[in-house]
């Protein structure tokens, strides 16, 4: 499970090295480059930049430290603790009949599905474009699971970000027992979370063994990606097949060196393999867009969370002095304020995971919700993020809740930066969704 790098359910997972730190004169968006550049080939560091790396790299171990005595209370690992005692059960005949009552156990719908294939992973000699992992999730739980190889989970936990499952004991009819906890922060600490436990979502070109031979560089997770750069090494399905970026792209390598690039053609989902071979057979366009949304989501609140907890290492300097920008950064992104622009003809989603994205919707008395979908020229009809209904959202610590409301009532009855995108009547509408619906929020909304 650990190493330099791994992909978790479509996710790709980088362990922390000096690849990750500040390198003298290059930015965070830039780093994956020099992943695998030997240390004697990188530029020197100054003396400000090796304080500056040995200080982050003390607040990271003192975060881990942290969450090895935290009790990960997130729902996959509520429904874990019910299984010994036969609360819940679990059909462990195959790993089909797991993975179909886990997410009947979890409310995750099937219509969920999104398929990769892509290998660059821990389990890359399983993952290709015949033999595509799928994940499943909703709003809190994300599952994957590659035929012939392992089934995997991650919960979000409000204090220490994402917490990772691996079932063991697969197909042999007694309750599953899973791995994972603490330790897999090593894998999950990137910048993308402010080096607390996260997700990572990259865009890449695989070769027939499902073996990365390109990746694009698009900057952190979320909805702010342009469409046409996205989903290199994923499967997606839609009814306007022109807007799927770089999806079902292989590239052809010369036979004697499986790194040369000769060529690229398109693969179409199915073609491959047996559409059958998992639970549903889709990888919806719109699946894609709300994953990519709450991931970027997870991401950001991680960072507001791991910098509200800087307290100062060294005479009380603080190592990452980035508190407030993170809860401007978490507060924009909520609004949508930078969301890549849909197609000249909108989007067409999936039916049936639009009735199950639905379900669970929070609805105002005028019956409207921040999960109605507009889909022509944006994501959401009410651009405020649904994820504020999250139990991870409702958990977070009061102290810094409050920055985060502080700040979004700025943006919506205000002028603030944050919401100047939001024409009057939509900023009115989200204002009247959230009093009706959130229970906590501050006496200075009523």
């Amino acid at each position: 499970m650990f190493g330099k790098k791994h992909l978790f359910i479509g996710i790709t997972l980088w362990a922390i090295g000096s690849g990750t730190l500040r390198l003298s004169g290059q930015s965070a968006t830039n780093l994956v480059k020099n992943e695998e550049e030997p240390a004697a080939e990188r530029e020197t560091l100054t003396p400000r930049e090796k304080q500056f790396n040995e200080r982050r790299l003390a607040l990271i171990k003192r975060r881990r430290q942290a969450i090895s005595g935290h009790v990960a209370d997130d729902n996959a690992s509520r429904l874990l603790a019910k299984l010994p005692s036969g609360e819940v059960k679990l059909d462990n005949r195959d790993q089909r009949s797991l993975t179909q009552s886990l997410l009947e156990a979890l409310d995750v719908p099937i219509s969920s599905q999104l398929l990769v294939f892509s290998g660059s992973a821990s389990q890359g000699t399983k993952v290709n474009p015949k033999n595509p992992r799928a994940i499943y999730f909703n709003d809190e739980v994300y599952i994957g699971v590659v035929p012939g190889g392992l089934l995997e989970m991650i919960g979000v936990d409000a204090k220490i970000g994402g917490v990772l499952y691996t079932f063991q004991g697969v197909g042999t009819g007694r309750a599953p027992t899973t791995t994972g906890g603490a330790e897999c922060a090593r894998c999950h600490s990137r910048p993308q979370s402010g080096y607390a436990q996260g997700f990572f979502v990259r865009s890449v070109i695989p070769n027939d063994s499902g073996m990365m031979v390109g990746a694009e560089l698009l900057g952190f997770e979320g909805h702010e990606r342009p469409l046409g750069r996205r989903f290199g090494g994923w499967f997606v399905t839609s009814a306007h097949p022109d807007i799927f970026g770089r999806s079902g792209l292989v590239a052809e390598t010369d036979a004697a060196n499986s790194r040369r690039i000769m060529g690229y053609r398109s693969i179409q989902p199915g073609q491959l393999y047996d559409p059958k071979m998992h639970l549903g057979e889709t990888s919806d366009i719109l699946v894609h867009l709300l994953h990519e949304h709450q991931i970027g989501f997870h991401n950001h609140v991680a960072r507001v969370l791991m910098s509200a907890e800087d307290d100062g290492l060294e005479n009380g300097q603080r190592v990452m002095p980035t508190h407030q920008r993170d809860v401007d950064d978490l507060v924009e992104y909520m609004l949508f304020r930078r969301e890549a622009a849909l197609p000249e003809n909108g989007i067409v989603g999936n039916p049936q995971f639009i009735a199950d994205f639905s379900r669970n919707r929070h609805a105002a008395k005028s019956g409207a919700a921040l999960k109605d979908l507009e889909l022509t020229t944006r994501l959401l009809k009410h651009r405020c993020s649904y994820m504020i209904y999250t139990r991870p959202w409702a958990e977070m610590p009061p102290k810094v809740k409050s920055e985060v409301y502080a700040k979004l009532h700025a943006a919506l009855f205000g002028n603030d930066v944050s919401g100047r995108h939001l024409p009057r009547e939509e900023k009115r509408q989200i204002i009247q969704i959230l009093r009706d619906t959130l229970p906590d929020l501050p006496a200075d909304w009523k």
